[in-house]
């Protein structure tokens, strides 16, 4: 097999950061106590700078500090040494693409699509549960607990009727039940678990303190003439 020699061209592009542009970002990122260290400590280095007893305002200092000086000086070098808009225009275009290297190497289909990647939500469920992980419940009460917060509806009414519940645990005390009840409806959201907004209204506005007597009134008795908007009759009564 005959050795063919030849020639090819291949355009790349680089970043340079030489020793003055990498001693301009630094000295950018100092603040005012910061760049004072600095000045302090190059008047120690340098025997030849003198530091002035005149008094400068604000706008001085930033035109005729040596430092800035140096600033500009470093930058616009640097500038002249490498062509800033050029290197954005080519990250900007070649941000959404993968290196060559790496194209040639792997398919598109070898890497993840994280577009197509959707977290899993909380339920309303695991969200009850977790809370009432906080709780030291028994394990009577945990039977109850999930047959609660697993009976509830995608806006958190109770599906069933509390009484239905009960009849999976007949041994279970009515009066604890109900407390333990009031309990999950007290969890976050406040007033899930309940029957009826009336009901959900009711203890979301006893969950507020001061208790707003006026509001859980009109709750409780007025609810439909609120529906209605009956305002007389609801103005008379109360």
């Amino acid at each position: 097999m005959a050795i063919k020699l030849g020639q090819s061209l291949k355009q790349t592009q680089n970043l340079t950061m030489t020793p003055q542009l990498q001693q301009a970002i630094k000295m950018l990122t100092l603040t005012h106590l910061e760049m004072a260290d600095v000045i302090s400590q190059e008047m120690i280095e340098n025997p030849i700078l003198e530091e002035s007893d005149k008094e400068y305002s604000k706008s001085d200092l930033e035109k005729n500090d040596p430092k800035n000086k140096e600033k500009e000086q470093m930058l616009e070098g640097s500038k002249d040494q490498f062509d800033w808009e050029s290197y954005v225009d080519s990250y900007n275009s070649n941000s959404s693409s993968m290196p060559s290297g790496v194209k040639e190497r792997y398919s598109k289909d070898d890497f993840i699509n994280y577009e197509n990647m959707v977290s899993d939500s909380t339920s309303l469920a695991d969200h009850l549960e977790w809370q009432l992980r906080m709780e030291n419940l028994t394990q009577e009460e945990w039977k109850l607990a999930n047959l609660i917060i697993h009976n509830l509806k995608d806006d958190g009414y109770l599906e069933v009727s509390f009484e239905e519940i009960l009849k999976e645990l007949p041994d279970y005390d009515q009066e604890d039940a109900e407390a333990l009840l009031l309990m999950i409806q007290s969890l976050d959201p406040v007033g899930c678990a309940c029957h009826s907004l009336q009901e959900c209204l009711s203890i979301q506005a006893h969950h507020i303190k001061p208790t707003p007597h006026l509001v859980i009134t009109l709750i409780n008795d007025h609810l439909d003439n609120i529906k209605n908007k009956d305002y007389k009759t609801i103005s008379e009564v109360t």
